[in-house]
């Protein structure tokens, strides 16, 4: 690659040019947004799970929390 010059260009927004496509806006967007989806999915297919059980877990705690509290009050009854 001897006198050519790579040159990077943003990737950030996605440029569509009008009458270029054979998808109407609407399959488009519903194509990208599927495409976004696998994506997402396959970067980390177990966080359903994770977030299931999350949220077992700050129930766990919270169930926990409320028995503390009231050991605690019990226990410092007397010291007041």
């Amino acid at each position: 690659m001897t006198g050519t010059a790579l040159t990077h260009e943003a990737c950030d927004q996605l440029t569509v040019l009008p009458k270029t496509g054979t998808l109407t806006e609407e399959q488009f967007d519903e194509k990208v947004k599927n495409l976004v989806t696998f994506l997402a999915y396959s970067a980390n297919p177990v966080k359903l799970e994770h977030q299931r059980i999350g949220t077992y877990v700050l129930l766990y705690l919270a169930f926990f929390f409320v028995f503390a509290y009231l050991l605690k009050r019990e226990y410092w009854k007397d010291v007041h």
